[in-house]
């Protein structure tokens, strides 16, 4: 039994093939003039989403009329965030006494 081989339509050079690499390497080669489009870099998307996080945060923390005697101990919500408070028995009998 004898095998042939033939190359398809896909595994071949053809005309087409080349004439789109020339376009594509000219476009690349060419001055486009004005950027239409910049990449934001991640860090920044999500730095950005947390600080609009945080002031709408801040704003309804503000504006409730719930929660008062928490506000007394923490009424910036950026500060309290920082604040980095153990969690103990004894902490949270506080909490629970004075809420």
């Amino acid at each position: 039994m004898d095998s042939v081989f033939q190359l398809g339509e896909g595994t071949y050079r053809n005309k087409r093939n080349e004439m789109a690499d020339r376009l594509a390497k000219k476009a690349a080669m060419e001055d486009i003039g004005e950027i239409m489009y910049d990449k934001i870099p991640r860090e920044t998307i999500i730095t950005e989403g947390k600080e609009n996080g945080l002031t709408k945060w801040q704003e309804q923390w503000a504006s409730s009329t719930k929660g008062a005697v928490s506000k007394l101990f923490f009424p910036n919500i950026k500060e309290r965030i920082k604040t980095r408070i153990p969690i103990s028995s004894e902490f949270t009998a506080m909490v629970r006494v004075t809420v």
